[in-house]
């Protein structure tokens, strides 16, 4: 019988400190909807994700952005 497979998930917080970890998929599409209708969910900010609406939620990158320096 073939292994289930697991699922990545990313934990997002409220603005009063609740903190609940979510399948990547079901996180995005609450991030999608905006703070004011999801509950105020964010990513947590310890995260090694990000969101933004453009490309949904992301790994960050180690990189420097040097077009800024």
């Amino acid at each position: 019988m073939a292994r289930p497979k697991k699922e990545q998930t990313i934990i997002l917080v409220t603005p009063s400190g609740e903190k609940r970890s979510f399948g990547l998929k079901h996180a995005e599409r609450l991030l999608d909807m905006g703070s004011a209708l999801n509950g105020g969910w964010e990513v947590d900010p310890q995260s090694p994700y990000y969101y933004d609406e453009e490309n949904g939620i992301r790994l960050k990158s180690d990189k420097r952005d040097t077009a800024k320096a």
